[in-house]
């Protein structure tokens, strides 16, 4: 629904977790098992914290990038985080949209504006004024092109902030509002939307539709994501769906019904099948065919002090 808090997530080269949930940012660490996690909540002072936080950017450091309050939060492994907001060049809004790309830099998106910074964020410059579509300005990437979902279709750019073409009723994209955008081991273009399924872009005006008839188990998907092995994974109302390469049916991740709403979806690395979802209730984890464990997303303890610096 459109009221949904936001639930982003992402995981760092040495497989810390860092989710937003309704009550906070959590870190989450593995524990024993290499699929069972134990998440602190990081404490922020009341003008940080954020329930809109929906897309969370990891730096070629290992560090997380989230919207908090009216700026961006960097936060480490260990809990410590600065805040970047006015003073740093980043304007007083509400920051959706987080995507680092494959140069390093770090790109925000509000409903109003789009910045890129340098690599590791410490200059910024605006991109451009781009309208958002949905309650929530989101971002994607594949580390040579940036999506950017908008009322009436989608816009591509270059990493260097050139735009290369939009996609819209022209081109024959007639669905919704836009959740999720990927490209698969081919090369084509896959577009999640709101309570419509899935539509793949094979060029010019070719579509193809994938709903529950390709074996979605809810036409309502909120997340895409494509792992090292080229499966394609959609996180939506009913649990996780997954697409082998060459596959023409997706299928349901075995035991993920029981998730309920999966809002977000990771890569676990170096585990090239490993997958964390982030859920309305619960982050899990997952590896094949099957849900293997599930690690509860209520706050187990606090993360220190939360110290932090502003930018």
């Amino acid at each position: 629904a459109a009221d949904s808090p936001g639930m982003g997530l992402a995981i760092n080269r040495n497989g810390v977790v860092f989710a937003s949930t309704p009550g906070g940012l959590m870190i989450g660490r593995r524990t024993g098992s290499r699929y069972t996690y134990h998440f602190d909540l990081l404490y922020l002072p009341g003008e940080l914290r954020s329930k809109r936080a929906y897309q969370i950017g990891i730096d070629w450091e290992g560090r997380a990038w989230v919207g908090c309050g009216r700026g961006v939060c960097e936060v480490r492994e260990d809990g410590s985080y600065r805040y970047w907001g006015k003073e740093a060049g980043i304007g007083e809004e509400q920051w959706d949209g987080v995507y680092v790309d494959g140069g390093g830099r770090i790109w925000l998106r509000s409903q109003k504006r789009l910045l890129r910074s340098d690599r590791g964020g410490r200059m910024w410059a605006a991109v451009g004024i781009v309208g958002a579509s949905f309650e929530a300005a989101l971002i994607f990437g594949d580390g040579e092109k940036v999506y950017l979902p908008e009322d009436a279709g989608l816009r591509i750019l270059q990493e260097d902030g050139r735009e290369v073409q939009r996609v819209g009723p022209e081109n024959g994209l007639t669905g919704g509002t836009i959740l999720g955008v990927c490209r698969d081991h081919e090369r084509n273009l896959w577009i999640a939307y709101l309570g419509d399924g899935l539509a793949r872009w094979l060029g010019y005006e070719e579509w193809e539709g994938w709903t529950t008839s390709e074996g979605l188990n809810s036409n309502v998907v909120w997340t895409l994501l494509r792992d090292r092995q080229g499966v394609l994974w959609a996180g939506g109302d009913a649990g996780v769906n997954l697409l082998e390469p060459q596959a023409r049916r997706w299928k349901t991740l075995s035991g993920s019904r029981e998730m309920g709403r999966v809002m977000s979806l990771a890569a676990v690395r170096p585990l090239v099948a490993g997958v964390v979802a982030a859920t309305s209730l619960a982050a899990a984890a997952m590896a094949g065919d099957s849900c293997t464990a599930a690690a509860s997303a209520t706050p187990v303890s606090r993360s220190g002090s939360g110290t932090g610096t502003t930018g």
